[in-house]
Parts: C-alpha cells; structure tokens; sequence
C-alpha cells in the first residue's frame, strides 16, 4: 500500500521520479522506483521527507488517513 501511495501522490503532485529522489537527497530517480515497486522500505526520515515534499502526512501515505472523497480508509 505504501509503494502505491507513493506513486500515486508523486504523479498528482506533478514530480518524476528524480525529482521527488532530488528533492529528498537522493541524486536521482532509482530510489524511488525501487520504493514504487516495494523493493525497498524507507527509514522514517526519508518517509518524513517524501511526505513534506508531496504535500501530505506520513499517516496518508502508510493509510491511515480517512480522505473526505472515500469516507474509508485511504
């Protein structure tokens, strides 16, 4: 769930890969690719990171939020 919110919130904020990579310290796009396809965890810190760049909250991007569109879970 995580790698798809991820994705998800990087397109709607309009961000490649390497951009959201750059902006969080890394120096391009792998990083994110790998997190996209859940090939990788993120520390706590990059998670804080990606959540600051894309706009939204940690608990958003792990799920946790309830979106007023869904009334669920997000």
């Amino acid at each position: 769930m995580l790698a798809e919110k991820i994705k998800k919130t990087r397109r709607t904020s309009g961000l490649t890969q390497r951009e959201l990579g750059i902006a969080i310290g890394h120096e391009g796009g792998h990083y994110i690719s790998k997190l996209e396809r859940g090939l990788h965890d993120p520390s706590t810190d990059i998670l804080r990171a990606i959540a600051r760049t894309l706009d939204c909250t940690v608990s958003y991007l792990l799920g946790e939020e309830v979106t007023s569109e869904t009334n669920e879970a997000a």
